[in-house]
């Protein structure tokens, strides 16, 4: 465990003194590419133009065409921070950070990239308390949650402060911001940009590229957290990882997961369903936790692809644990492997034919019953064109 005031090492293999986070695991130094087939690993970036990245240094350079660059990140080198809220993009950005209201209009102020002018057109939802995500609007009102607990429906005509909101009665009713816990509103998901920043800080920040300036910073062209795009300038230490090409890139942990009787593999033990981890993770890949014996079916979609991340245990139970682990589909095995304290993790890089694939977990010769295993940096890389 890594706490504050802690040298840890990011993306771009530049370190940051940190004195405001808790890392929730060991970096890994370096940074892996994610490509068509499969993962490549090198020590730091170089430059990025839109025909290629270019890994390494000196004359140890290593060119990467774009088209073969999905998504990058170093594992491990995300952070938690203590934010005051979080706004939430109707395309999936999420940028924390506190409200700001200059000349009656409302801003949003975030740490590193400072005062935002979002529309409200584009705003899903605000979160004046923690990070978390509200719950959506369940009918055809916008939802606000008043610090208190009490909840008032109705459309949001204005955010500012106070803001604004017409109930079904047709009350007119201004509540101070320092009164709101949070606002949902009605909105309809639209397509990330193209290219996604991650954050070591949670946020998430979309524009249509990304590129390196002369001074070697990361520049998003185009980013979409105000009105009208402009380019962000990015220190590097700040981002944990980019997704280069979103439409071919998933995190396992979005995929729909259901439990299956383990039958007569063991009568002894309830099965429980899988877990997300809801820690901050680059590219969005949170732990899936399991609890063994188990047979989970994911089902990422219809497209099929190949399956990166790895299989872990944890170390608080090295010492004991013992499972068996089999990714099967269609009936046919994929991948078998053994996990104990001797060999605690296996990487996988198997192909998936489209449809659902089973994760099964059985007793090792050992037992016991209950071992934990978690499913660590999974994504489905989409075949593509």
């Amino acid at each position: 465990m890594i706490t504050s005031a802690s040298i840890i090492p990011f993306l771009f293999g530049l370190s940051l003194h940190v004195s405001i986070m808790t890392v929730a695991q060991e970096s890994t130094p370096g940074i892996i590419l994610v490509t068509p087939s499969g993962h490549e690993r090198h020590e730091r970036i170089d430059s990025i133009t839109t025909d290629a990245i270019t890994f390494g240094s000196g004359d140890q350079l290593i060119r990467v065409p774009m088209d073969r660059c999905i998504a990058m990140y170093t594992p491990g080198s995300m952070g938690r921070f203590d934010h005051d809220g979080m706004l939430f993009h109707v395309n999936g950005q999420e940028i924390p950070g506190r409200p700001q209201v200059i000349s009656g209009r409302f801003h949003w102020n975030h740490d590193w990239i400072g005062i935002m002018t979002p529309s409200i057109d584009h705003i899903s939802a605000i979160n004046l308390i923690d990070t978390t995500r509200p719950t959506e609007p369940p009918g055809s009102n916008d939802v606000m949650e008043l610090a208190n607990g009490d909840r008032i429906e109705g459309l949001v005509s204005e955010l500012s402060d106070p803001v604004i909101i017409t109930t079904e009665q047709a009350d007119e009713v201004k509540v101070p911001l320092d009164r709101i816990g949070s606002v949902s509103l009605l909105s309809v998901p639209t397509d990330p940009g193209g290219a996604r920043v991650f954050g070591i800080d949670q946020s998430i920040i979309d524009g249509s590229s990304v590129r390196t300036d002369d001074e070697g910073r990361i520049v998003l062209v185009d980013s979409m957290i105000d009105e009208e795009p402009r380019n962000l300038v990015i220190n590097k230490e700040m981002i944990s990882g980019i997704v280069l090409n979103p439409s071919r890139l998933r995190p396992l942990c979005e995929a729909s997961m259901t439990t299956k009787d383990p039958g007569d593999r063991s009568t002894r033990y309830q099965v429980v369903a899988p877990e997300v981890l809801h820690q901050a993770a680059p590219l969005g890949m949170k732990t899936i936790r399991l609890r063994g014996p188990v047979t989970v079916t994911f089902d990422p979609g219809p497209d099929g692809g190949r399956l990166l991340g790895r299989f872990t245990i944890p170390v608080s139970m090295h010492r004991w644990a013992d499972m068996d682990v089999s990714i099967m589909q269609d009936g046919g095995s994929l991948a078998r492997f053994h996990l104990d304290g001797s060999n605690p993790g296996f990487e996988v890089d198997i192909m998936l034919d489209p449809g659902p694939f089973d994760v099964i977990i059985d007793e090792g010769q050992r037992g016991p019953v209950g071992d934990t295993i978690h499913m660590v940096d999974m994504v489905l890389v989409s075949p593509g064109d």
